[in-house]
C-alpha cells in the first residue's frame, strides 16, 4: 500500500475529518456512547473518501485497516474495567486490536457495544484479504494480463528501447488500450510497468518472447527502437518465424507491422525487402519517421508562406533563404520538408545556408543519401562552433527562415536568441527536447518574441492519432485513390486502396509529399482549408466558384505542381531518363523518368509517348476542392486578399 497523489483536490475532505474528530473526541471524553462512534465512523469515512479523490494506491486496504483500528479501539476500550491506569488500558486495548489482524479477536460476551467490535473484526478480515490479494497481483500481474491478452488480444505491441516507446505506451494505456512492449532496457522495462504495460523482459534473443507477443492477435506492432538496424532485424525475424510456421499468422488479415527508420539509406534497403514482404502476404509493413513527422507538423502549423515581409504570390518575389544552424537529424528531416514546400510563381530555387561544426564533411555525407541536392537547391555552407555561439554576420542574402536545431536545449535557445537579434523579423524555429517549457513560454510571449517557434517535441508525435492512425496521412491516400479507379469500381475503401499490396515506399511518399504542398497551393489562390463544422458562420467557396478562381490560374499552378514533383524525385535519387527507345518513360530499377524536365518541355516529352503529361498537373488542382471536400474540410477566403470573383458576381456588376 503506498500514496500517490494523483490530483490536486479541495480540503473539503481534511476539514470533514477534523470536525468528525473533535465531536468524536468530545463524546468519548464525556461518555462513550454510540454518537462518539458514529463521530468516529464520520471521520473514517471523511479519510476514506480523501484518500479516493486523491488517488491514493490501495485505499481499500487503508479505508478498511482504519476502520478495523477505529472501531477495535473504541470497543475494547469499553470492555477495559476495573481501576487500571489508562497506560495499562491502552495496552491492553492494543493488543486485543493487534489480534484482529491475527484473526484471534474476540470479546466479552454480554457487552453491550458488541456492534462496534463486529464491525472491526469484519473490516480486520477485508484488510488481510484485500492485502493478501494485492501482493498477488503485484508479483503475478503481468502473467494475469499476459493470459488475458491471450483470450481477447487486440492490443498494441511496442518493440525497442527508446522515449517513443514510453511515450506511445503513455498515450494509448490512457485512452483504455492494452499495450504489450519488448526489447526495453530493465530501466524502461520498469517504467512500463509502472505505466500499466504488460513489459516482457526476457532475453530478445529467445524465440520464446516472439510467442509471448501474441502479434497473431494484436492490433498493431511497432518497431521503434533508436537504431535503425535494431528495427529491421527485427522485422526480418518476424518474417521469418511467420514465413517457417513458428509464429502463427493472422486468420483473417495480415499482421500489420509499424517500422520506424531515421535514415533514408535504410529506408531504401526496406524498399528492396518489400518484394519479399509482399510474397509472404502476410504482413502488412508501413514506415514512419519521428524527426520526418515533427518536421511536417511544424510546417503544417508555421507554412513557409506566412511571412512577415514575403508575398510569394507575386512571380517577381525573392527566393526563400532557408538557414539552418546544426545538421542534426531534425535538421536534415526540415530541409527535405522545407524543399518539397518551397515552389512558388517565381520558380527560383531556394537558398540554403547550413551553418555546423565540420559541415564540409556532414554535407559530402549527405549527398551521397541526396545525389541531386543541387538541382532542387543553391546550397551554401559556413563553418562554426554551436559550443562558441553561432552569428549569422557571415550570410550574405537575408535570411527568411532560421532554424536551430543543434540536439542541445541550451545551445538552441542561446543561438536561436542570437539570431533573433541578428535579424529581428525573421522567424526563428528552435528544437527544445527537454526544456519544452521554457521554448512554449518565448512563444507565447509575442510581445518579445514574435518571431520565435518551438519545432515541436516528442511528446507531440508519439501518439496513436499521428504513429498508428497517420493523421497526416488522410489527404495523401484520398490522392492515391482517386488515381485507383479499379479501386472504385471493386468498392475498396480508401485505407484498403493505400494498404494494397502494389504500394510501395516511393508511391506513399508521394502522395504524402502531393498532400503536404495542397495548403501551400491554396495560399496561391487566396483561399484556406477549415473543417466543415468550423466554419462559424463564413461563406464556403462552392465549386463553381473554385472551378471560376482557378480558370485563370491554372497553368501557374499546374507549373508550381510540377516542379515540385520534380523536386521530390530529385531528393529521393531519380534523375531525367533521356533514352525513350523502350517506349517506356520511366526505369524505376536506374530511379529514371522522362518527366524530369521542366514544365515547359512536358509537351514535347508527351509527343514521344503519346500522352498528355501536363493533364496529371492540371488534373491535381482541378480536383483539389473535390478531395478537400470528401475529407470533410470547406474553402474559405483568405484574410489577406481580395474578394474572389465569381461568374454570377462578374454577371451581376457588367448588368449595373
Amino acid at each position: 500500500m503506498s500514496f500517490t497523489r494523483t490530483t490536486n483536490k479541495p480540503m473539503i475532505y481534511v476539514i470533514y475529518a477534523i470536525i468528525g474528530l473533535v465531536l468524536s473526541l468530545a463524546q468519548i471524553i464525556h461518555h462513550f456512547t454510540y454518537w462518539g462512534y458514529i463521530s468516529l465512523l464520520l471521520v473514517i469515512l471523511a479519510v476514506m473518501a480523501g484518500m479516493h479523490a486523491y488517488g491514493v494506491k490501495g485505499h481499500l486496504q487503508w479505508s478498511s485497516f482504519l476502520l478495523a483500528v477505529g472501531s477495535g479501539v473504541y470497543g475494547y476500550w469499553q470492555q477495559q474495567s476495573g481501576e487500571s491506569s489508562w497506560l495499562v488500558k491502552l495496552a491492553g486495548v492494543g493488543y486485543d486490536t493487534a489480534r484482529l489482524f491475527a484473526l484471534e479477536g474476540d470479546f466479552a460476551s454480554g457487552s453491550p457495544f458488541q456492534l462496534p467490535l463486529e464491525i472491526a473484526r469484519w473490516s480486520a478480515v477485508v484488510t488481510l484479504a484485500s492485502t493478501v490479494l494485492a501482493l498477488i497481483y503485484r508479483f503475478t500481474k503481468t502473467s494475469i494480463k499476459h493470459q488475458m491478452l491471450y483470450l481477447i488480444g487486440g492490443h498494441y505491441v511496442l518493440i525497442g528501447a527508446s522515449e517513443a516507446v514510453y511515450l506511445l505506451a503513455h498515450d494509448l494505456l490512457k485512452k483504455g488500450k492494452r499495450v504489450v512492449c519488448a526489447g526495453q532496457s530493465p530501466d524502461l522495462t520498469v517504467r512500463l510497468k509502472e505505466l500499466g504495460a504488460v513489459a516482457l523482459d526476457e532475453d530478445a534473443k529467445e524465440n520464446r518472447l516472439l510467442h509471448k507477443l501474441l502479434l497473431h492477435k494484436t492490433r498493431a506492432c511497432l518497431l521503434l527502437d533508436d537504431r535503425d538496424d535494431v528495427n529491421l532485424n527485427w522485422l526480418i525475424r518476424i518474417k521469418e518465424a511467420l514465413e517457417s510456421g513458428e509464429l502463427r499468422s493472422g486468420k483473417s488479415k495480415p499482421i500489420s507491422l509499424i517500422v520506424h527508420l531515421r535514415d533514408r539509406k535504410f529506408a531504401d534497403i526496406f524498399e528492396g525487402f518489400q518484394e519479399e514482404l509482399l510474397e509472404s502476404q502476410q504482413l502488412d509493413v508501413k514506415t514512419v519517421s519521428i524527426s520526418n513527422l515533427l518536421a511536417k507538423l511544424m510546417f503544417v502549423r508555421h507554412p513557409l508562406y506566412e511571412h512577415p515581409y514575403l508575398d510569394l504570390r507575386n512571380q517577381d518575389e525573392q527566393p526563400l533563404h532557408l538557414v539552418i544552424a546544426g545538421f542534426s537529424d531534425m535538421g536534415k528531416e526540415i530541409l527535405l520538408q522545407a524543399l518539397l514546400l518551397a515552389h512558388y510563381p517565381n520558380e527560383q530555387k531556394p537558398l540554403v545556408t547550413l551553418i555546423d561544426h565540420q559541415i564540409a564533411s556532414q554535407v559530402a555525407a549527405f549527398r551521397k543519401r541526396c545525389p541531386n541536392l543541387d538541382q532542387v537547391c543553391e546550397l551554401h555552407t559556413l563553418e562554426a562552433n554551436p559550443a562558441a555561439g553561432i552569428s549569422l554576420s557571415g550570410i550574405t542574402a537575408k535570411p527568411t527562415h532560421v532554424f536551430v536545431c543543434l540536439e542541445d536545449d541550451a545551445a538552441d535557445i542561446t543561438n536561436g536568441l542570437f539570431a533573433g537579434e541578428e535579424c529581428a523579423d525573421v522567424p526563428i524555429f528552435i528544437q527544445v527536447n527537454r526544456s519544452v517549457s521554457l521554448a512554449r513560454w518565448l512563444q507565447k510571449h509575442k510581445s518579445r518574441f514574435h518571431h520565435f517557434h518551438h519545432i515541436g517535441d516528442l511528446h507531440e508525435v508519439a501518439t496513436e492519432e499521428y504513429m498508428i492512425n497517420e493523421e497526416l496521412d488522410q489527404f495523401a491516400k484520398l490522392i492515391h485513390y482517386n488515381y485507383l479507379d479499379e479501386a472504385r469500381k471493386a468498392d475498396l475503401s480508401v485505407d484498403e486502396a493505400w494498404n494494397a499490396g502494389s504500394m510501395n515506399i516511393l508511391t506513399k511518399e508521394s502522395n504524402r509529399a502531393q498532400a503536404d504542398a495542397v495548403d501551400t497551393k491554396l495560399y496561391l489562390l487566396g483561399l484556406k482549408r477549415v473543417k466543415k463544422n468550423e466554419l462559424n458562420g463564413r461563406e464556403a467557396i462552392a465549386p463553381e466558384q473554385y472551378a471560376h478562381l482557378v480558370k485563370g490560374e491554372l497553368v501557374k499552378l499546374a507549373r508550381v505542381e510540377h516542379n515540385r514533383w520534380n523536386a521530390f524525385h530529385y531528393l529521393h535519387g531519380w534523375t531525367a531518363k533521356t533514352s525513350h527507345a523502350d517506349g517506356k518513360s520511366k526505369n524505376p530499377n536506374l530511379k529514371q523518368h522522362a518527366c524530369l524536365v521542366s514544365y515547359y518541355e512536358l509537351d514535347e516529352i508527351g509527343r514521344i509517348y503519346g500522352k498528355d503529361f501536363k493533364q496529371y498537373d492540371l488534373d491535381t488542382i482541378e480536383k483539389l476542392h473535390m478531395e478537400l471536400d470528401r475529407l470533410g474540410y470547406a474553402l474559405i477566403q483568405r484574410n489577406d486578399v481580395h474578394s474572389i470573383e465569381t461568374p454570377e458576381r462578374s454577371n451581376k456588376k457588367s448588368r449595373t
